[in-house]
């Protein structure tokens, strides 16, 4: 989510990298995902909570599914 894996690689001069929050990105994918449903209900697959930015993408997930639809289910899976 915020490695650099541009090192010494010549990619074009039109290129960038961005770099998001684990918040943002997940809040942008909750709502893309309450959008898409037509059953209400999303889902999540997560790495192991015990990783802090994992927590915190799924934490923006559900509230960018909440934010479009309060009805909406979020379901996780953490392996």
């Amino acid at each position: 989510m915020d490695q650099d894996q541009s090192a010494n690689q010549d990619f074009s001069p039109n290129l960038t990298g961005l770099v998001f929050a684990e918040d943002q990105i997940g809040y942008l994918a909750g709502a893309l995902a309450a959008l898409m449903s037509k059953t209400d209900q999303i889902g999540a697959v997560c790495a192991s909570d015990a990783l802090p930015q994992m927590k915190r993408y799924g934490e923006g997930f559900l509230a960018g599914a909440a934010y479009i639809n309060s009805g909406t289910k979020g379901h996780g899976y953490i392996p």
